[in-house]
């Protein structure tokens, strides 16, 4: 089906914000095809000969081999669930807009995060990949995308864009290595417990990001320079 011109949305007489949001969810659908499309392309269970089977079969020894490694790594995983994540970005981003430190398109930082998550949740049942049979505890669900990963960067990518405003740049520069870290950690702790493949993980940093970035390119409201609050604009103004 072809994807409708510019032309042709601002046909449909939708004000602008709207033909925004017409263009994201458009936006989102081919991520999700393409993300879809690519899991479906990968070994239902690759094998040992493989890239994501040797991985997952190293990552995994090492962590058995290591009990206070593999107790940490499902700390880091108790921690790192999405709901977790996207529950803490939601109760800083009401904290902010109610001191008056964020204007309250911020609110929608959250639910974003939902949304992509939800899409996550959607592309697994679609593509319904099993997890590894080297799963050192009993994960629930399909392994393609990677909740974990994609949550993590959902929260993270969000976390930035509720923060920068706010922040010098140091602070800027230290918000984006914690964010980073924070990704790059969860995605290293879904493969040494063996309940991914190193694909499932980079696809759901792929989605995550996808999510983000095009919401902020359809969407510029959202953006972090276009925050109106006055705690915001003092901020800047301070740089």
């Amino acid at each position: 089906m072809p994807t409708p011109s510019p032309a042709a949305v601002r046909a449909t007489g939708l004000p602008g914000r709207a033909r925004s949001w017409v263009w994201l969810a458009l936006l989102l659908m081919l991520v999700a095809a393409t993300l879809a499309r690519v899991g479906d392309r990968l070994p239902a269970r690759p094998g040992p000969e493989t890239w994501e089977g040797s991985s997952v079969a190293a990552a995994v020894a090492a962590s058995d081999a290591r009990p206070g490694l593999r107790q940490a790594l499902l700390t880091w995983s108790d921690l790192t669930e999405p709901w977790v994540l996207l529950a803490g970005l939601t109760a800083l981003a009401v904290a902010l807009v109610a001191t008056g430190r964020r204007s309250r398109g911020a609110l929608l930082l959250p639910v974003l995060g939902l949304l992509g998550w939800g899409l996550g949740t959607l592309v697994k049942l679609v593509v319904a990949r099993p997890r590894p049979d080297e799963a050192l505890y009993d994960a629930s669900g399909y392994s393609y995308p990677s909740g974990h990963a994609t949550g993590s960067t959902l929260a993270a990518s969000l976390l930035v864009v509720l923060l920068w405003p706010l922040l010098g740049r140091a602070g800027r520069v230290l918000l984006v290595l914690l964010a980073g870290a924070l990704v790059v950690l969860t995605g290293l702790d879904r493969v040494y417990l063996g309940v991914h493949y190193p694909g499932d993980v980079l696809a759901g940093v792929m989605l995550g990001a996808s999510v983000v970035a095009l919401t902020l390119l359809a969407v510029p409201g959202l953006r972090p320079a276009r925050d109106q609050s006055s705690a915001a604009k003092r901020a800047r103004a301070r740089q």
